[in-house]
């Protein structure tokens, strides 16, 4: 089970940002593998400790974690995304350590392939993964994150998406390819799209775009598979009838379906191929959910004959 970040710390939920790092600074002098050489124990709670340091010194991190709790922070958070942007090295050059830290948040020399170095220095919205320098050659460049908000529609059914890259005196636009079926959080890498390298000759970095997808108004994934719920009349759920249900795309187009006498609430129809693209070139379902259109108001002759229906028995 995982560790409440507030109790490995040891501060209250509403601790100041000062107050978080001062904790994180005690802690870390004591549970430092300097310190404690060979001690696997000091070194899984060291681990703990600069996870939990790097999501509640974050703002956002830490409104993310009080909001969905630890579990359902970690679903929305990889643990790329836990250490980015934190500043370990100034941290600890304070405290006079070295960057043993690197081998012990990843266990061992590096951390995974593809993974963010938690010492780089990112910003609000763009981030530095610092490529490493071969012992023959000259680095590439560094790595860019940015992050992107995409609408709902171009999540789900693909399409090109403009990128505006304003980093450190690059000022730049691209069109990148935003693929189908995308999830919130996932990243998308653009080759030779990040920072350019300072040695002459040598290619640029990635550019790595992490995607925040747009909630929309009517239409909602649950998995890969796309719904919307449509509000029917009462008296079409009785007696049965078609009813017009909007489209994701075509936007401007509608299509009927045939709901069947006796229809409940929380039914789920299905209209084939109407939502999302498959691999294929065909075309994902859309599921369509009932629920009933209760009037807020009736009039006088309205009322009569739901009386009347109530004193037949229905």
């Amino acid at each position: 089970m995982s560790k409440d970040f507030y109790q490995v710390l040891g501060v209250a939920k509403n601790a100041s940002t000062a107050d978080i790092k001062k904790a994180f600074r005690k802690k870390a002098v004591k549970l430092h593998p300097d310190t404690n050489p060979d001690d696997p124990k000091a070194e899984e709670a060291f681990k703990d400790l600069n996870e939990a340091y790097a999501v509640l010194s974050d703002t956002e991190k830490r409104k993310q974690y009080d909001m969905f709790g630890n579990e359902g922070f970690r679903q929305r958070y990889s643990t790329e995304d836990i250490f980015q942007g934190t500043d370990f090295a100034s941290v600890f050059s304070d405290l006079g350590f070295g960057s043993t830290i690197f081998g012990n948040v990843f266990g061992g020399a590096s951390p995974p392939r593809g993974q963010a170095h938690p010492f780089g220095g990112f910003g609000a919205d763009f981030g530095r993964t610092q490529n490493r320098k071969s012992p023959r050659s000259a680095p590439k460049g560094n790595d860019l994150i940015i992050r992107e908000e995409v609408s709902f529609f171009k999540a789900v059914m693909g399409g090109e998406h403009r990128v505006h890259i304003n980093h450190e005196g690059d000022q730049r636009a691209i069109t990148v390819r935003i693929p189908a079926g995308i999830r919130d959080g996932q990243k998308i890498r653009v080759k030779g799209a990040g920072e350019q390298s300072n040695a002459m000759g040598r290619s640029p970095g990635n550019l790595l775009i992490q995607v925040k997808v747009a909630p929309h108004p009517t239409f909602r994934r649950d998995g890969d598979r796309l719904l919307t719920t449509v509000l029917i009349p009462v008296s079409t759920l009785l007696l049965g009838g078609t009813v017009d249900v909007p489209m994701l795309d075509p936007p401007d187009e509608t299509k009927k379906i045939r709901i069947k006498p006796g229809t409940p609430a929380d039914t789920q129809l299905r209209i084939r191929e109407a939502g999302g693209p498959k691999k294929n070139g065909k075309r994902k379902d859309l599921y369509v959910i009932v629920q009933p259109d209760w009037p807020t108001e009736l009039t006088e002759e309205q009322l009569a004959l739901v009386e009347e229906l109530r004193d037949k028995g229905l």
